[in-house]
């Protein structure tokens, strides 16, 4: 659960991004009795990017600005440089949701 940290389940999908240029991540996402904390998409470096809320509630779209600019060590990525970008979807606690149309996309 979200208090331990314990993760309870998580499925991802990898693609590129060229660093240094903003991208917005984006999706739809309806839930129904959502722990606090309980589900969010994060980087493969374990930084939340989008928490997907708690509760029940319709469909709302979330959007998230993510730029690459460093390695997972910490070191600068020339801009222009294509990069590995993983995104996941983490389950950490209770309840259900629903999640449509989930992009990345460039927004130079």
């Amino acid at each position: 659960d979200h208090s331990t940290g314990r993760v309870l389940g998580q499925t991802g999908q990898s693609f590129s991004l060229i660093a240094g240029l903003p991208y917005e991540i984006t999706c739809w996402v309806k839930a129904e009795g959502l722990a606090e904390g309980a589900m969010r998409l994060e980087s493969a470096s374990g930084e939340t990017q989008i928490d997907l809320g708690d509760g029940t509630f319709s469909w709302r779209r979330i959007t998230a600005p993510v730029t690459v600019d460093f390695d997972e060590n910490g070191n600068p990525i020339p801009r222009g440089t294509v990069v590995g970008y993983r995104l996941n979807l983490v389950a950490t606690g209770s309840g259900t949701v629903w999640i449509d149309d989930l992009s990345v996309v460039s927004v130079r």
